[in-house]
């Protein structure tokens, strides 16, 4: 019986002890995972918190009927404790520019007037 020799490959071989210059980044799946469950977390957090200070101002708003009041004393106490917190660096202070004071100030005059 006769055979044919085979074809001989002209392909590239490649040097084992050297490795390839190349990389390639694969997916954490477990990084990505956390910070779903995290995200999630927040999310939960922050609705459940919703919840309540809805529910505590429905309950300060029967005993003392003034909303704008009650809405200008909360942004005051939450104000003043942002401004504690930045001047003890225990929250850095957000970066802001002249830009942004510019677009803020027809808005908050705006809604200091109601």
């Amino acid at each position: 019986m006769y055979r044919k020799p085979l074809p001989e490959c002209n392909a590239y071989k490649a040097n084992r002890a050297q490795p390839l210059d190349i990389s390639i980044e694969l997916p954490n799946v477990q990084l990505e995972t956390a910070q779903r469950v995290k995200i999630g977390i927040y999310f939960a957090t922050w609705w459940a918190l919703n919840v309540v200070f809805n529910i505590y101002n429905k309950k300060v708003l029967n005993i003392f009927p003034y909303p704008w009041l009650t809405s200008r004393l909360s942004l005051a106490a939450g104000s003043l404790m942002m401004l504690i917190l930045w001047a003890t660096r225990i929250a850095d202070a957000p970066e802001t520019d002249m830009e942004f004071w510019k677009t803020l100030l027809p808005i908050s005059i705006l809604t200091l007037s109601h």
